[in-house]
């Protein structure tokens, strides 16, 4: 970040998603993807770290929102919302990837519904340490 995006973030707040929080202070055309070596991510390797680790994204991006609730049809939320439903459909070629799709739908309502219930009463700092062994 420069140091007009410096100027622009001011004072960091104390949020959960701190990197959505970043991000969306630019518009697309002031970003760029530096060349640089792949960074390795590795995913959760159980449903229960996988489900936190969802928590804490949507809890995160809820904190910046907070008018919306776990399942949400607001705004910015209806397009983004709308947009994974319509991707997810499309991406449906046969009965297989109609489960894969359907769990992939449950783990995501799932985890926006944690994220908002948990997220009242203030919860911890989930992390997966599933993928870290």
């Amino acid at each position: 970040m420069n140091a007009k995006g410096h100027e622009r973030l001011g004072e960091f707040p104390a949020l959960t998603g701190d990197d959505y929080y970043v991000d969306c202070l630019f518009q697309p055309g002031e970003k760029a993807v530096l060349a640089t070596d792949p960074v390795v991510v590795r995913t959760p390797r159980s449903s229960r770290a996988l489900l936190a680790i969802l928590r804490r994204t949507y809890r995160g991006n809820h904190q910046q929102t907070p008018s919306r609730g776990p399942l949400s049809m607001s705004s910015g939320a209806a397009s983004s919302t709308a947009r994974t439903l319509q991707e997810l459909a499309v991406s449906v070629r046969g009965p297989v990837s109609a489960f894969d799709a359907l769990v992939y739908a449950a783990f995501a309502v799932i985890g926006r519904c944690g994220a908002f219930f948990t997220g009242r009463a203030g919860a911890s700092w989930e992390r997966d340490e599933s993928s870290r062994q």
